[in-house]
């Protein structure tokens, strides 16, 4: 058995050395392929991230102090149930320090951080206010009541911009996942190519094989472990350049929010995507990676074994 793991690695091996030129462009297409791959799922993270508190139709949420006093937040609750009751607002719940400070962790808990830039204390409590109507005169009406009242931090509006970022997002969703694909379907090819080649050079080698009894796995086995290889090599490579990313990335973030309220910046910091969710890609990234170069080495070990 150890002789028989022992020869599949030789051969492997001298599989890489012999081919170096078209293993080298097969590693690199993958890794190009699989970075791809590693980004389109980082930035759609990061988009979820911000859109994610804009969900079941929030139009605007209206941000009190943390030091706001109950008659404040109580004027505040008046108006929009005031509003509530003429059908202008549909709904426009509100959330405590406590609700506020776990969504918050929530939404950060793979990056702490960020999550534990806040306390509890310091959190703002807020109202997510929903309209009736989605009419952007309306809407911006309803937060100009808001802006400037007492204990008021701050009304942020997604109108502007969120239609914009869904978009982008899909976009760009879309466009990296096609490419992705293609180039690792590149990959794939540059792969049964490499193992295609070596094979037809050891053509003789083989037909000695065969004829002394030599099992078509015992054969197949080095070119395919030589194509795995190839496949988990670029998933390496991608993987340490998406975390290398994540890591200029994130420090970009923190050093534009460094001079910046905390409060008033929670929108920017959710685009940092948390290491432990990059740490998830990096699996996936792996996995796509063995899987190319095992399906591109499997192939070509299959059909060209009769050389």
């Amino acid at each position: 058995m150890l002789s028989r793991v022992g020869y599949a690695l030789r051969e492997t091996w001298q599989g890489f050395q012999r081919n170096w030129t078209l293993t080298a462009a097969s590693v690199l297409t993958a890794a190009v392929s699989l970075l791809l791959a590693g980004v389109s799922f980082f930035i759609q993270k990061a988009f979820d991230q911000v859109l994610e508190q804009w969900s079941n139709n929030v139009q605007f949420v209206v941000f009190m102090q943390p030091d706001a006093t109950d008659d404040q937040v109580a004027a505040v609750r008046s108006t929009l149930e005031d509003q509530q009751a003429s059908g202008i607002v549909r709904e426009a719940p509100y959330t405590d320090k406590t609700a506020s400070y776990e969504e918050f962790r929530r939404l950060f808990a793979t990056n702490p951080t960020v999550r534990d830039t806040l306390t509890e204390e310091e959190m703002p409590t807020q109202f997510k206010v929903a309209p009736a109507s989605e009419d952007s005169v309306v809407i911006n009406n309803l937060i100009g009541q808001f802006r400037g009242r007492p204990g008021v931090l701050d009304v942020r509006s997604p109108a502007e911009y969120v239609k914009v970022i869904s978009k982008l997002s899909g976009f760009i969703r879309w466009v990296t996942t096609a490419l992705w694909i293609v180039l690792l379907g590149t990959a794939v090819g540059l792969i049964w190519n490499t193992i295609r080649t070596a094979m037809f050079a050891r053509r003789r080698e083989i037909e000695v094989m065969k004829l002394v009894g030599a099992t078509n796995w015992f054969i197949r086995i080095p070119f395919m472990l030589e194509g795995l290889i190839q496949g988990l090599i670029g998933s390496a490579i991608a993987s340490a350049s998406l975390v290398g990313l994540n890591v200029i990335w994130t420090g970009r973030i923190r050093s534009v929010t460094a001079g910046l309220s905390n409060v008033k910046d929670l929108a920017l910091v959710h685009f940092i995507v948390g290491s432990g969710y990059v740490g998830s890609i990096v699996v996936r990234l792996i996995v796509l990676g063995a899987l190319a170069g095992a399906a591109g080495a499997g192939i070509a070990a299959s059909r060209f074994l009769d050389v």
